[in-house]
């Protein structure tokens, strides 16, 4: 309600005159730091854009890629997608071969392990048995 009631003429003279130049050098320093920052930001833009134009050369060069006069048709892709499957297929069943196979002698193993260590402590039952009758 004070607000509302507030006039403009009762301000004084001084305050008013330094109001409004503090608006323009806010106006100004606020408009002087935009445009630093757009100019900030078109430097790394335009470093970027020069960087991302420059072609990569790989030397020596691992793959000789040229363009040819026609490409594979549906039905050279089509075939070659089936001898993919093919070699996939007998790849994966190779590896599971070789699990299983990983598997069994891990279980091989693991029993000749159980079995050497049933005997040494066989062993040591009777050594300690020996003892404690001397």
């Amino acid at each position: 309600m004070i607000l509302a009631q507030a006039d403009i003429q009762n301000l004084p003279a001084g305050w008013l005159k330094y109001m409004i130049i503090f608006l323009i050098v806010s106006a100004l320093v606020s408009a002087a730091l935009v445009g630093a920052i757009m100019a900030v930001l078109q430097y790394f833009q335009s470093k970027r854009a020069a960087t991302e134009s420059q072609e990569r050369v790989l030397s020596p060069q691992p793959f000789i890629i040229a363009m040819q006069k026609e490409f594979a048709g549906k039905h050279e892709f089509d075939l070659h997608v089936a001898a993919n499957t093919i070699e996939h297929n007998n790849l994966f069943s190779k590896i599971g071969g070789v699990e299983r196979g990983l598997r069994e002698e891990d279980k091989q193993i693991r029993k000749d392990m159980t079995d050497k260590f049933d005997a040494i402590s066989r062993a040591l039952g009777r050594i300690e048995g020996e003892l404690k009758r001397d």
